[in-house]
C-alpha cells in the first residue's frame, strides 16, 4: 500500500510547516532525508505538476512613474505649512 500523499501547494493546509520537527515532517511529506526516488519523484510531478509559482505581471514604466509620483502630488504634501 502506498502512504498518503502530501497536500498539493495551493491547497488550504492548516498545518504550521515551520514547527513540525524534522522527522515528524519527513513522514507527512512522505520522504527522507535523501529526497525522493526518481520513481516517486516522477509519479509526483504526473500527479501534481511541476513545483512552479504563477507569473507575476510586472508594472510598466507609465505604472512604475506614477506609482514613484503619487507621493508628490498627494494633497498631504500641498497642507505643509
Amino acid at each position: 500500500m502506498s502512504e498518503p500523499q502530501p497536500s498539493v501547494a495551493g491547497s488550504k493546509s492548516d498545518v504550521a510547516w515551520h514547527a513540525v520537527e524534522q522527522p515528524e515532517l519527513l513522514r507527512k511529506l512522505g520522504t527522507t532525508t535523501a529526497g525522493l526516488s526518481e520513481e516517486e519523484a516522477a509519479q509526483r510531478l504526473a500527479a501534481c505538476g511541476p513545483n512552479r509559482l504563477p507569473r507575476r505581471r510586472r508594472a510598466g514604466p507609465l505604472q512604475l512613474f506614477l506609482r514613484s509620483s503619487a507621493v508628490h502630488y498627494s494633497p498631504c504634501c500641498w497642507l505643509r505649512p
